[in-house]
């Protein structure tokens, strides 16, 4: 049902374009999109799985319920290297470009930024460097 939501979005901004209201998304995680969510897909189902395994480990994490996860943003990305936007200290990395996303989650007022890249499922970047 996620992917409905992100196609609904598609279908009423267009690519790149940006949801006007609140919509849930639903499955094994639902969550809440907050207003002007932006969504830019390349691929409607995989970024929805994307988003759905990002909301359940921040649920799990946080011990809420999964709707009370507020969608911010979901964007695909092109990282630089294999971090994937989110290197480790001590930590080299293959210089090479890395399709993924990145996806922003809010859930008791703070914002929590998903990265995937690569084959790696999306995980919390807590070292997100400018």
């Amino acid at each position: 049902m996620a992917a409905l939501f992100l196609a609904a979005v598609i279908l009423t901004g267009g690519c790149g374009g940006q949801a006007t209201g609140p919509a849930r998304t639903s499955g094994s995680a639902s969550a809440t999109t907050s207003p002007g969510v932006t969504v830019t897909p390349s691929s409607d189902a995989h970024f929805a799985s994307l988003v759905d395994i990002a909301v359940a480990d921040l649920a799990g994490r946080l011990h809420v319920d999964a709707a009370s996860v507020t969608v911010v943003s979901v964007r695909p990305m092109e990282w630089p290297d294999r971090s994937a936007g989110c290197p480790q200290p001590g930590m080299v990395y293959p210089q090479v470009p890395v399709d993924g996303a990145l996806i922003e989650l809010s859930a008791g007022g703070k914002v929590y930024r998903y990265h995937s890249g690569g084959s790696r499922v999306p995980f919390l970047c807590e070292n997100t460097i400018p």
